[in-house]
């Protein structure tokens, strides 16, 4: 999008909506381009998905909510600031959203999802200077270790992705395809024997996962036409302490299902 007709598509936008951040409702400025509360132009239907350049499709975000939602579909980041403590515009989204179908008439969010905590303190280490971040415990594991953790997977999980079911390589040029090991409670170095502490995903999902509730993740997937093994996971989310044992699972991934996130 050529820079000029960015900047009357963000002075429109601050026209209608008001200078503030349609995910986390902090006030923005058009000025400041290189700050966090910069104003950007926010896709609602991320180009990835088919999304336009068209005005409908276009809300203001600070620039750090712009950076982390990746291509989340909008309801689902809409969800995970909540859950944060964050005020999105709630009238702007549901207007666009359904506006641009993304959204059935007369979709509520479901109860449930208000029981989900959005502590992930055990599963996040905050050690980190810039936040919380997961710590990698392979990293202190002999290359020999690291081989048998990943055989461990292998023979537990198969080969596929928890979270998409594509096929993984241990050793591959394609990035994508990498078997990565992930977790949904912090293990410990004396659980390299434990298969079932650890997932085996790829690439593409750690990377948009990466500090998302595991169970809004699972609703993104979902909704993108993919079939995790629910079963699988939700039983890994009540060991981890992530989902209470009285939440309706499937209830409101049916309630989810019922979303698209293309335009």
């Amino acid at each position: 999008m050529a820079p000029t007709i960015a900047h009357d598509f963000r002075r429109r936008l601050a026209q209608k909506y008001g200078l503030k951040c349609v995910w986390c409702g902090r006030k923005i400025r058009i000025k400041d381009r290189k700050k966090g509360n910069a104003a950007t132009l926010e896709h609602l239907c991320p180009q990835f998905f088919g999304g336009s350049d068209e005005i409908d499709n276009l809300a203001l975000a600070c620039r750090e909510c712009n950076s982390s939602r990746f291509h989340l579909h909008a309801y689902v980041f809409y969800v995970t600031r909540l859950m944060e403590g964050h005020k999105p515009d709630r009238e702007q989204l549901q207007t666009k959203l359904r506006k641009l179908g993304l959204v059935p008439e007369g979709f509520e969010l479901p109860e449930g999802i208000k029981q989900l905590s959005p502590d992930l303190s055990h599963v996040y280490s905050t050690s980190c200077k810039n936040g919380p971040s997961k710590g990698r415990v392979w990293k202190t594991l002999t290359p020999d270790e690291r081989y048998a953790l990943r055989q461990h997977l292998v023979n537990f999980y198969g080969n596929n992705c928890v979270w998409c079911e594509k096929k993984l390589q241990s050793h591959t040029s394609c990035q994508k395809d990498y078997a990565e090991i992930d977790y949904l409670q912090r293990p410990t170095r004396d659980d390299k024997d434990k298969p079932e502490k650890f997932l085996l995903i790829c690439q593409s999902c750690k990377s948009i996962s990466y500090q998302l509730h595991p169970y809004l993740f699972l609703l993104h997937q979902v909704m993108c036409g993919y079939s995790p093994d629910r079963l699988l996971i939700q039983g890994k989310l009540h060991e981890a302490g992530l989902l209470p044992y009285d939440f309706e699972f499937g209830e409101c991934l049916d309630q989810f299902a019922t979303l698209t996130p293309y335009a």
